[in-house]
């Protein structure tokens, strides 16, 4: 009997652990999809912007990388805000 309150402790344990991962990754996705969404806000002109002859686009995360000397296989850490602070605090040293 000791043996079947182990086992339903360890699965009772287990799930728990569980939910708690879904629950972080949940947020996680959250979190990225209100990236995605202020990315969108920035990247998408609005067809009146577009129109406009003096509308100049922002340069996307990777383009400014680029000009800020990074291999275009550098990997940052964070979100959107977090990621072009980092790109945009780059000295480069050539």
């Amino acid at each position: 009997m000791a043996d079947i309150d182990a086992k339903a402790q360890a699965l009772s344990a287990a799930r728990a652990r569980i939910l708690k991962l879904q629950q972080q990754m949940t947020d996680r996705v959250l979190q990225m999809a209100a990236e995605v969404d202020k990315m969108m806000e920035i990247a998408c002109p609005t067809g009146e912007d577009a129109v406009n002859k003096r509308f100049v686009p922002g340069l996307m995360l990777p383009m400014r990388a680029r000009l800020q000397d990074f291999p275009d296989d550098w990997h940052f850490v964070g979100g959107f805000e977090k990621v072009a602070e980092q790109i945009d605090n780059a000295v480069c040293s050539g």
